[in-house]
């Protein structure tokens, strides 16, 4: 469901991969030790570096490299949490990645922050998450008024309410790994001011029951 988005995301990083020497394209992934990303970059070989917060992922990660890692350099994991990239140097890589991650990160300013400080000059983040619904379509204009009668004070689609209602009751970030449902990504990332071109697509992924309040999907291409 989710894979063809990605495949048109990462069409950037594979074109500089075919235009670069292997492994001259330093990528940081925060949070990519499924390897899930691993076989859509295959133009060419890149030096690829990765982090997980937990350590314990490491023996997973290990099996995932040898049968996804395909041609490309990939370090160890490295134990770290985004807002805290201090073990890499400034200007260091030519993209970061980052996908269904900062929906749990706790700091998200100071992980974009940090981001931004290790990526080259002319460096780009690969970002792909779920994230709150949006607010301003004719179906909110007609929940509006329906709202205002209950006399509620913020005004949202069902899903969006839906995604306020699990964040409030702590059991979606509880099973999920502190995930925050409605955390508003794509308004964080522009309001921040770090990045010179941010180029958006929100989409609807198609979805179960059970994950219909995690439908609203956005990727990134940040400058």
């Amino acid at each position: 469901m989710v894979r063809p988005h990605k495949v048109k995301h990462f069409a950037p990083l594979n074109e500089l991969a075919s235009s670069r020497e292997e492994f001259s394209v330093k990528v940081l992934e925060l949070g990519g030790g499924s390897g899930a990303n691993f076989p859509l970059v295959s133009s060419r070989g890149l030096d690829w570096t990765i982090t997980e917060p937990n350590a314990a992922f490491a023996p997973y990660f290990r099996e995932t490299v040898a049968a996804k890692g395909g041609k490309h350099k990939i370090s160890d994991l490295i134990e770290a949490v985004g807002e805290d990239l201090g073990q890499f140097e400034g200007d260091s890589f030519d993209a970061v990645i980052v996908t269904f991650v900062f929906c749990t990160v706790p700091d998200l300013a100071g992980c974009l922050r940090e981001i931004r400080r290790v990526l080259r000059p002319g460096g780009k983040l690969y970002f792909h998450d779920h994230v709150g619904d949006r607010k301003g379509s004719f179906r909110r204009q007609v929940e509006l008024k329906i709202q205002q009668w209950f006399k509620f004070q913020d005004f949202h689609t069902f899903r969006r309410m839906m995604q306020d209602l699990l964040d409030w009751v702590g059991l979606w970030r509880l099973i999920f790994d502190r995930c925050e449902v409605n955390r508003d990504v794509e308004d964080a990332i522009r309001g921040s001011g770090l990045f010179s071109k941010v180029e958006a697509v929100n989409y609807m992924m198609p979805s179960r029951v059970v994950f219909y309040c995690i439908q609203p999907q956005v990727r990134f291409h940040l400058d």
